[in-house]
């Protein structure tokens, strides 16, 4: 067994995302990576990045309080800029250079939660394969401090890792949960990811992250809704998230008129692949309503595609 030994630092004042912009950035707006990398990937103009306000640097250690479970937050929240702005206000940057005047390049921050979902999203069988195609070295990530030490608990030796970054102990906090017998799966209510088997707090054969969502779940089920609403969610159980589910009650005719469904579908791939908004936020649900309440333009209602086909290539607000 080992043990992550990790400290972090982070700005009381909080973080701002400063977006994309042209012209050509100044050293002290590259991260010493984005300034090896960046001619690599010939970006135009200065890059998004996320940068402290300048508050006093508060030392933190993460894996005490995430109930060890932060990879399963970055990676559910690493898919937006907002989203990714709310995960470092709370728990600090990924990297040294987000303390920094600099700041740090919120495209590493994509492409390293996007392949934690990928990982994470794959069959239990399928996973050692994933790692496979990295060779005999394996996925490598950052040289790390080890040392044996007592446990506290159990006076027996252990090894200690200490790593340099938070994005460092992530990867290693995600390794460990891989590496152990436990299995990692979705929530048949929520839809969140949860560990189950040996080590975990829940059963090898669970589906369900908590026995409260098992319960509401089933108790869902049990009802048998003939409301077409209630029904349509019943079928989808892990699709929408709590907040989406009563915005489709309030908002009926994205089960029972097509246009309105294909119309917010559209909006939801508006809001958080171009605005970078966040799923369940107020202004989200504001811009669906927006675009699926508005009256479309009859020239292009015979080219748009009905709900149906929208539900084929799974595409959905969730």
């Amino acid at each position: 067994m080992f043990a992550i030994d990790f400290e972090w630092w982070r700005d009381d004042a909080g973080y701002d995302y400063v977006p994309a912009a042209p012209g050509k950035p100044k050293p002290s707006e590259m991260s010493a990576l984005y300034q090896i990398i960046g001619p690599l990937i010939q970006s135009d103009g200065r890059a998004a990045r996320i940068v402290r306000r300048g508050g006093k640097l508060v030392p933190y250690r993460p894996f005490e309080k995430d109930g060890g479970r932060l990879y399963q937050i970055f990676a559910s929240l690493g898919s937006t800029a907002k989203q990714l702005l709310d995960f470092v206000n709370r728990f600090g940057p990924l990297t040294e250079d987000g303390n920094r005047e600099c700041g740090e390049e919120v495209l590493f921050a994509f492409s390293a939660a996007g392949a934690m979902r990928e990982v994470l999203s794959r069959p239990l069988k399928e996973r050692g394969a994933y790692f496979a195609r990295y060779g005999d070295k394996g996925l490598r990530w950052s040289r790390i401090d080890v040392s044996l030490v007592s446990n506290p608990i159990t006076s027996k030796p252990q090894f200690r890792l200490t790593p340099p970054t938070l994005i460092n102990a992530i990867w290693i906090q995600l390794g460990q949960a891989l590496s152990s017998d436990a299995s990692i799966r979705n929530c048949l209510h929520c839809g969140e990811w949860f560990e189950a088997g040996p080590g975990a707090r829940r059963r090898e054969d669970a589906k369900f992250c908590s026995d409260a969502h098992r319960v509401a779940f089933h108790s869902r089920k049990r009802s048998q809704p003939t409301d077409p609403v209630e029904k349509y969610l019943a079928e989808r159980p892990g699709q929408y998230r709590a907040a989406e589910q009563e915005w489709i009650r309030k908002n009926r005719r994205y089960v029972t008129d097509p246009d309105f469904h294909y119309r917010v579908v559209k909006a939801h791939g508006e809001a958080v692949d171009q605005l970078g908004l966040e799923r369940g936020t107020p202004e989200y649900f504001a811009h669906l309503e927006k675009r699926g309440y508005m009256r479309p333009d009859p020239r292009q209602q015979q080219t748009q595609p009905s709900a149906n086909a929208a539900d084929d290539n799974g595409v959905e607000i969730a």
